[in-house]
């Protein structure tokens, strides 16, 4: 995960550095084929029980390795704000998962607050 490169260069939404932006006027417009196509949201907003999923299946030791891996690049993050946000998905994902990661990089969270 790079950290801090190309940092006038954001290319993705949503950011926290107020980087570019979707332009609506670029969507891809439906057109009459039998019935009318166009551009679909194709998935739900669960997305969390697959990685809850894969988490439980791993070892306690490969446990350990994912939340040094994770902790050696979210700890280098300048923004506490955005480590918060990362850290929260990982509780979702599950409680000791975010846990674990707030731990290893030293952040404070209330998860009852969440």
């Amino acid at each position: 995960m790079g950290v801090n490169e190309h940092q006038s260069q954001i290319n993705y939404e949503p950011n926290s550095f107020d980087g570019q932006k979707e332009n609506p006027a670029a969507k891809e417009r439906g057109y009459e084929v039998e019935g009318e196509i166009g551009h679909y949201v194709t998935y739900d907003n669960d997305f969390y029980s697959q990685p809850r999923a894969l988490y439980n299946l791993i070892s306690d030791d490969e446990r350990e390795r994912l939340i040094q891996n994770i902790a050696d690049s979210l700890g280098n993050v300048e923004e506490d704000e955005i480590k918060r946000r990362q850290v929260i998905n990982f509780y979702k994902v599950d409680p000791d998962y975010g846990q674990r990661v707030a731990n290893s990089i030293g952040l404070e969270i209330d998860f009852d607050k969440i």
